[in-house]
């Protein structure tokens, strides 16, 4: 019969180089099937477009990397449709948004651990038009130009910061929330936009807690927190 997609894809202990415009790992692949786990270890990756494309597929039901080296002129990762993604013990440099999630509807899971993303010109993690349950970094560093955390036109259940985790904006906000979200906790970490508000979160309609803790939120020229209604 007719296949149903790829139930498990590795790359493993491999280098993979790309030219100028071109991208990292591209997956074009029918998108009314399923990948089930893409599963990262040591892989490192130097692309002059997107790191990992992966947004004319399918969906993919869990993307786990562990020891990702990657710099890409692009995207880190562009993602149309993921259920499950951990970065761990990774590091990401890309010229524009380090992790870029579009018109995912049923994300349960984005947990950062031990991982850096750095953008050069634009955001660390940028999620829009999305539903997704849990976002939660860990003992991770995002260092960007704009926003480290940007999450517009979406619904997320929890979002987390904890354990010394770093975001860091030049020029943009440190956290931006535009969307709903139900539990926001920052514990343990620091928040810091050289020239914008800290923390800036407009529109969240339906927020049931915020929850800070030993954490400290700085801002060079603007308010550190900032909650307005839309």
């Amino acid at each position: 019969g007719q296949a149903l997609g790829i139930d498990n894809c590795y790359l493993i202990d491999s280098t993979i180089n790309s030219g100028s415009d071109a991208i990292g790992t591209w997956f074009l692949y029918d998108n009314s099937k399923t990948i089930k786990n893409l599963t990262i270890s040591n892989l490192t990756i130097s692309s002059g477009g997107n790191g990992i494309h992966l947004t004319a597929t399918g969906n993919i039901e869990n993307i786990i990397a562990d020891r990702l080296y990657m710099v890409a002129s692009g995207y880190g990762f562009d993602i149309k449709k993921v259920d499950n993604i951990t970065l761990k013990n990774s590091i990401i440099e890309s010229t524009n948004d380090g992790l870029y999630i579009s018109g995912a509807n049923n994300v349960e899971k984005i947990f950062l651990q031990n991982t850096t993303i750095k953008s050069s010109n634009n955001r660390g993690l940028y999620i829009e038009q999305s539903t997704v349950s849990n976002i939660t970094a860990y003992n991770s560093t995002i260092d960007t130009t704009k926003s480290s955390i940007y999450l517009e036109d979406s619904t997320v259940s929890d979002f987390t910061l904890e354990n010394n985790t770093s975001l860091i904006s030049s020029s943009g906000y440190g956290l931006y929330i535009n969307t709903n979200v139900n539990n926001i906790t920052l514990k343990n970490s620091i928040i810091n936009s050289t020239s914008n508000k800290g923390v800036y979160i407009i529109g969240a309609n339906n927020v049931e807690k915020i929850f800070l803790q030993n954490t400290t939120i700085e801002s060079g020229s603007n308010y550190g927190l900032h909650i307005e209604e839309s």
